[in-house]
């Protein structure tokens, strides 16, 4: 199941990530996971558009809009149950909005 979120502010990364990242991703180790961090990347040029589905890392939940970059994003599986889990966030260049979404499998 796939939930979506809209928000003012980033939830994902830190609400100064346009000025502490200088990059538009870098991989960072947190929460025992792998997340890729930055000022933001389209879906097409993002290291995890094979596992995030193209309409979740383009389209803003806000204005339906595709001009948006991914800030925050992250792949993981469950070693328990095997089930594959995601989350991501993008920026919305048109609206100003971040949408979060995030996906698991076992629901």
């Amino acid at each position: 199941m796939t939930w979506s979120w809209v928000h003012d502010e980033p939830q994902l990364i830190e609400k100064d990530y346009k000025t502490k990242y200088k990059e538009p991703i870098k991989e960072i180790h947190r929460y025992g996971q792998d997340w890729y961090l930055g000022t933001g990347v389209e879906w097409k040029d993002h290291p995890l558009k094979g596992y995030i589905p193209e309409w979740a890392g383009t389209e803003c939940k806000n204005c339906e809009s595709k001009n948006t970059k991914i800030i925050a994003a992250q792949w993981s599986v469950s070693y328990h149950s095997g089930d594959s889990y995601w989350d991501c966030e993008l920026y919305c260049e048109d609206c100003g909005k971040y949408t979060k979404r995030a996906y698991a499998e076992n629901d």
